[in-house]
């Protein structure tokens, strides 16, 4: 009679928990991930230090060695020609493009190592002079650069050692180094040399040996990234759902699911954040499949952006909630990125003040004197909020236009578009006389002058404003190059500023639900707005709290709504329509 062993007891998710955690493949990413904080921040203070310096020569130092005491009317004009011609032949012919099109958000999968020196060319070359962009997102591709070409210094000397000969990893079961995946960092071969790429039909970055559907390679490895509502890459290693595009040269957003060729199907918050969102699926991080090539592009990023959101926990919980997983991988894809981030800050904070150099965090250094919000203050809010929210979309909606009318003639297109960008510029300096150089750039010095001196600026002024940067800003996100929050977080704080004189609302809180409810409506992400307005309005935090929290739900509510319009409104959506109602009536 034969005996049937009892079947082994499920382990419970803490036990799965605690032992990828105490993995030796686990550890081992987790202390890389802590010394990768320090090159990635040196890399992004002296690339943020180096662009501040040049925007003050453009900006400043060259107008005042001309003979004016600022920017003349007519500045932005040469200086976009310039910006334009730069940026043409780095969008047309370098490796990556110059970086992902900032109207798909911070981007899709990770660009690789070979598309850094086209990323670090267009951002340093264009963005002092005067894109109105912000440098979030050279900074992210930079971060997650360095980490793939850690990943590949490491791969090469665990090859070299002749570790696992037999093609199996470094990790447990002779998989993936930490998680039982394969690690498909940067598109070559496994750890051990011996398996092949994912691409070349070994198993994919799921379990039951099925590469993604349209035979590309897998976000680890600069391949595209699943369009929203598809399986991930820890679903059973399945590819895009039938009728997602295929992603050519550019990876697409991570909402998105389309290339950097083509605007995104719907609204501001499709591919809003960096390489986590979408490349990290519901099952998620290691414990599910992504592997620490992915982690560690992820890690990469988070230490990059960290530097200029006023630390760690601002980027960390960016992550969590782009990447959209719960659970025990979410600790296990959140430790290696707040570790990575804590460390760029601290080095990054240090050098700062080592070395004297402005080093641009995206910080309110005054603010208006502190108030507690009342009843009228949140009648005002409420729709405050929803305005503000339709107008960066409109905004995103001009760049989604521009970015379809740029995908032919693409170099001569460019440079018309940042002559235009430069025009809009010109035309703020002459309707309100003061310095072309409040609308242009990222933004960040002019939203630190708002907040500390409100009522130095005239209600005419701030709509001007309003109308001038944002369709710079707008023509920007689907032409040039950069990040596309900072000038965002301008347009909604002058938009609040500007309806502060209404009866029953106060400075301080215009400002503040200004802040929260243009950041949420660009980056989709309400509880990391609500933290960096919390962060931003530092001691008067404690009172508007309840105010930008109810800002960034209506902005997020309102910005889903006008999601949805586009997308039943798009010419695809229509004539699906159209069709389905002559299938019906034929069928009738």
């Amino acid at each position: 009679m034969d005996v049937i062993p009892a079947p082994a007891p499920a382990r419970s998710p803490e036990d799965t928990l605690r032992r990828t955690l105490l993995s030796r493949g686990y550890l081992r990413l987790l202390l890389l991930c802590g010394l990768l904080g320090v090159p990635v921040a040196l890399a992004a203070f002296f690339f943020v230090g180096f662009q501040h310096t040049l925007q003050h020569w453009v900006w400043e130092s060259l107008p005042e060695a001309a003979g004016y005491d600022r920017a003349p009317w007519w500045w932005p004009l040469p200086a976009l020609l310039l910006a334009g011609l730069i940026l043409a032949p780095i969008v047309t012919r370098l490796p990556g493009r110059g970086g992902h099109l900032p109207v798909n958000g911070l981007g899709g999968a990770p660009l690789g190592p070979d598309a850094l020196p086209g990323v670090v060319l267009a951002a340093l070359a264009t963005l002092p002079l005067g894109v109105v962009l912000g440098p979030e997102a050279p900074l992210m591709a930079v971060g997650s650069g360095l980490a793939l070409l850690a990943v590949r210094a490491v791969r090469t000397a665990d090859e070299g050692r002749g570790a696992g000969g037999d093609g199996r990893g470094t990790g447990g079961g002779g998989r993936g180094s930490a998680d039982g995946g394969p690690v498909p960092a940067d598109g070559g071969r496994g750890p051990a040399d011996g398996g092949r790429g994912p691409a070349e039909g070994s198993r994919g970055p799921g379990d039951d040996g099925h590469g993604p559907a349209d035979g590309s390679r897998s976000p680890a490895d600069g391949g595209p990234v699943p369009a929203d509502g598809s399986r991930s890459p820890a679903d059973n290693g399945r590819g895009p759902r039938p009728g997602a595009k295929k992603a050519s040269g550019q990876p697409g957003g991570p909402a998105s699911g389309v290339g950097d060729d083509g605007p995104p199907p719907d609204g501001a918050t499709a591919g809003a954040v960096g390489p986590t969102a979408g490349a990290v699926g519901p099952a998620g991080a290691l414990g599910g499949g992504a592997g620490p090539g992915l982690v560690l592009a992820t890690a990469g990023s988070t230490a990059a952006i960290s530097t200029i959101l006023g630390g760690p926990i601002v980027a960390a919980l960016m992550v969590v909630e782009a990447a959209g997983i719960a659970g025990p991988q979410l600790v296990v894809l959140l430790l290696p990125a707040l570790l990575a981030s804590a460390a760029g800050a601290l080095v990054f904070t240090g050098f700062g003040q080592w070395t004297g150099l402005s080093i641009g965090g995206l910080r309110l250094s005054q603010v208006p004197p502190d108030v507690t919000p009342d009843a009228g203050d949140f009648l005002w809010g409420v729709p405050m909020a929803a305005l503000i929210a339709v107008v960066v979309c409109l905004g995103h909606g001009l760049g989604q236009a521009t970015a379809g009318w740029t995908r032919r003639h693409t170099a001569r297109r460019t440079v018309v578009c940042a002559v235009a960008v430069g025009g809009c510029l010109t035309a703020y300096a002459l309707l309100t006389g003061r310095s072309p150089e409040e609308a242009a750039l990222s933004g960040q010095a002019a939203l630190g002058s708002l907040a500390a001196h409100p009522h130095a600026w005239s209600v005419g002024a701030l709509l001007a404003l309003l109308v001038c940067k944002g369709l710079a800003w707008g023509v920007c996100l689907g032409a040039l190059r950069g990040g596309p929050i900072f000038p965002a977080v301008l347009l909604g704080a002058a938009f609040g500023v500007a309806c502060a004189g209404l009866p029953g609302l106060g400075t301080t809180p215009a400002l503040a639900l200004g802040v929260a409810a243009a950041t949420v409506t660009v980056t989709g992400l309400p509880v990391t707005s609500s933290v960096l307005t919390v962060l931003l309005m530092g001691k008067d935090a404690a009172d508007q709290m309840p105010l930008i929290v109810v800002s960034s739900v209506v902005a997020y509510v309102v910005t889903q709504f006008v999601r949805n319009l586009r997308v039943r409104r798009s010419p695809a959506s229509v004539a699906g329509a159209r069709a389905a109602a002559r299938a019906a009536t034929r069928a009738g």
